[in-house]
């Protein structure tokens, strides 16, 4: 999986092992021009996000080549931590 994200243009973090990033340039929503989006592993568990739900369907579609895997849908725990999300503060 290492592998396989770091030729995807994903670089590991140096504080954290299991965290990658992904930074792309978008012209559309400017945030600094540029776009970020996180994927932390841990075992066979993968956890994405990203301010932008396309660059999360990239993602997955990358992923979709190279593995087998399941989209569980939104994440309300993980790891052990209650994850809310405030749609509407979006």
């Amino acid at each position: 999986l290492e592998e396989a994200l770091l030729a995807g243009g994903f670089k590991k973090s140096e504080c954290d092992p299991s965290l990658f990033l992904l930074q792309e340039k978008d012209e559309i929503l400017m945030l600094l021009g540029e776009q970020r989006s996180f994927m932390v592993v841990y075992v066979d568990d993968i956890l994405i996000f990203s301010p932008s739900s396309d660059l999360v369907k990239e993602v997955m579609l990358k992923l979709q080549d190279k593995f087998k895997y399941k989209t569980l849908g939104d994440v309300n725990y993980y790891l052990g931590l209650h994850i809310e999300r405030d749609v509407e503060k979006r």
